[in-house]
C-alpha cells in the first residue's frame, strides 16, 4: 500500500488481544492457563485476523474442555467424600449395634443363670413350713409316750409335703405292683419268683414321681420271674 508520496507503508502489526483474553479468562476461573505458545509472539504478525480469531476460538474450546474435566473431577471427589462419610456413619452404627448385642448377650446369660439358681425358690419357700412341722414333731416325740400320736403327726406332715409338691406339678406315680414292667416309668433293680407272670412288677422299692407329663424319677422295682411252683415243675420235666 502506497502513501501520497509514493512510499509503501509497512504492514500494521496484528494485535495479541485474543491471547490476552484467553489467559485472563482461565486465570479468573482458577484453572490451568491455556497454552498460547502457538498464538504468542511474532507469529501473529504473519497471520490474518480471521486466522487469529479461529486460533483463539480453538484455545477457548480447549480451555472449556479442561474446565469441564476439572469440574467432573471435583464432582467425583465430592461424591467420594460423601461415600466416605456414609461409610464412617455405618461403621459407627455397626459398632453401636455390636455393643448393644454384647450387652444383651451378657444380660441373657445373667438372667439365665439367675433362673437356674432361683428356679425352685418358690417351691423351697413353701417347704420351709414343713421343716418347722418336723421340728415340732421331733420335740413332741421326745416328750410323748403314745406312739400312735407320733405316727399321726408324721402322717400329717407327709401329706402336707405331697400337697406342696402337687402344687408345683410333682405327683407320685400310682403303685405299680402287679403291672407289667415299663422301662419308660420303671427301673428294675432285681428279679424274684412270685405268683405274678414273668416280667410283671412284684415289689416296689422306691416310689416314682412325675412332673406334669415328664418322669422326674423312675420307680425302682423288683420284677417277677414267674411262679416258683411252675419253675420247679419245669426243672422236674427237664430231668
Amino acid at each position: 500500500m502506497e502513501d501520497k508520496s509514493g512510499h509503501q507503508k509497512p504492514l500494521r502489526q496484528t494485535s495479541n488481544t485474543a491471547a490476552d483474553i484467553a489467559k485472563t479468562y482461565l486465570k479468573e476461573q482458577g484453572r490451568k492457563a491455556v497454552s498460547t505458545e502457538n498464538i504468542d509472539g511474532d507469529k501473529f504478525n504473519h497471520i490474518s485476523d480471521e486466522e487469529n480469531v479461529d486460533k483463539f476460538n480453538d484455545e477457548i474450546e480447549t480451555g472449556e474442555q479442561e474446565v469441564l474435566k476439572d469440574e467432573e473431577i471435583l464432582k467425583i471427589a465430592a461424591q467420594f467424600e460423601e461415600i466416605i462419610k456414609e461409610r464412617d456413619e455405618l461403621k459407627e452404627q455397626v459398632r453401636r449395634i455390636a455393643a448393644e448385642l454384647e450387652n444383651f448377650r451378657r444380660r441373657s446369660i445373667k438372667e439365665k443363670q439367675e433362673m437356674i439358681d432361683y428356679a425352685n425358690e418358690r417351691l423351697l419357700f413353701k417347704m420351709l413350713p414343713l421343716i418347722d412341722d418336723f421340728e415340732s414333731a421331733l420335740d413332741a416325740g421326745k416328750k410323748a409316750t403314745d406312739i400312735s400320736s407320733i405316727l399321726s403327726g408324721i402322717e400329717l406332715i407327709y401329706n402336707k409335703v405331697l400337697n406342696t409338691f402337687a402344687e408345683a406339678g410333682v405327683k407320685q406315680m400310682e403303685n405299680p405292683i402287679g403291672a407289667e414292667f415299663d422301662v419308660n416309668f420303671h427301673e428294675a433293680i432285681a428279679t424274684a419268683p412270685s405268683d405274678l407272670p414273668e416280667g410283671h412288677i412284684a415289689y416296689l422299692v422306691q416310689n416314682g414321681y412325675m412332673m406334669h407329663n415328664k418322669v422326674l424319677r423312675h420307680a425302682r422295682v423288683v420284677t417277677s420271674t414267674g411262679s416258683p411252683t411252675i419253675q420247679n415243675n419245669d426243672d422236674v420235666s427237664q430231668n
